[in-house]
């Protein structure tokens, strides 16, 4: 079951504005950025820093070769299947053709573990990342904040974690941005996002 939100958070204290902002943009990501997994208030591995940095959402899902693995496991899997329901019809009708039989149930017996041994393999080892900073304070994301964002996703990169391989980064400002933080967050690939009036999720543009 997905973690409830409440993004009117009238009382809520600054620490549960964030932790709320953090599930809701975490959703998000999900049911539209196409990202598969998350998890929030995680510990992540710096080079200068032994301590490592709090990330407030990290993304996962399957890189290019964690799917095509994914799609060649699932059809494996179920041509093993297949071949294997066969067998056991033909047995049933008529346990003549036994060479078959035997040749169904074989290759049943291949195609099965093979295709959950590509499933297993591209959600151990072929996943790429989001790192996600949330900011649901009453003013704008400031140029420090990004900043200190910028410099905790290079330090992660420079100490070449292999726990995490980070292909995007957002930072996502309840309130919005000021032009100097939006202008070094487009320089550096920086996805941001903000409320529109409605309080849903816009992507924000520089020239907005």
């Amino acid at each position: 079951m997905e973690p409830e939100f409440d993004n009117t958070a009238a009382k809520q204290t600054s620490h549960e504005k964030g932790v709320s902002l953090e599930i809701e943009f975490a959703l998000f990501m999900k049911s539209s950025l196409h990202w598969d997994n998350y998890s929030i208030r995680s510990q992540q591995k710096g080079k200068s820093n032994s301590g490592g940095a709090n990330a407030d959402i990290v993304a996962k899902r399957s890189d290019d070769r964690g799917r095509k693995l994914y799609n060649l496991g699932v059809i494996f899997s179920v041509m093993g299947v297949c071949l294997l329901l066969i067998a056991v019809l033909i047995f049933i009708v008529d346990d003549s053709y036994s060479d078959i039989i035997i040749c169904a149930v074989s290759l049943g017996c291949v195609l099965v573990p093979g295709g959950i041994f590509c499933l297993w393999l591209c959600k151990k080892f072929y996943q790429e990342n989001a790192w996600v900073e949330c900011k649901n304070l009453k003013g704008k994301a400031v140029y420090n904040d990004m900043v200190i964002f910028l410099n905790q996703c290079r330090d992660n990169m420079a100490c070449k974690d292999k726990d995490l391989k980070l292909v995007e980064k957002y930072f996502v400002s309840a309130s919005g941005f000021v032009s100097s933080a939006l202008k070094l967050a487009m320089d550096n690939e920086i996805t941001c996002y903000q409320y529109d009036e409605n309080k849903k999720f816009e992507k924000v543009k520089f020239w907005k």
